[in-house]
């Protein structure tokens, strides 16, 4: 079977488990699960990029003039 790269973003729903901080590592963690919600398999490997990630407001406040 030949191997062919796909987008999945139509037919797969990211959803996110509960979020936890650690204040003295500094570490966010954020699991997150796909769900298939197509009627086609999806065979492995997976590969997930993250695009954008937050809300903009660090850039925005990174950038505010006082």
């Amino acid at each position: 079977m030949e191997k062919v790269e796909v987008s999945l973003t139509e037919t797969i729903e990211v959803i996110a488990d509960k979020t936890t901080y650690d204040p003295v590592t500094r570490e966010l963690l954020i699991p997150i699960r796909l769900k298939n919600v197509s009627n086609e398999a999806i065979h492995k490997p997976v590969i997930v990029s993250v695009k954008t990630f937050g809300s903009g407001m660090g850039i925005f406040l990174k950038t505010k003039r006082l």
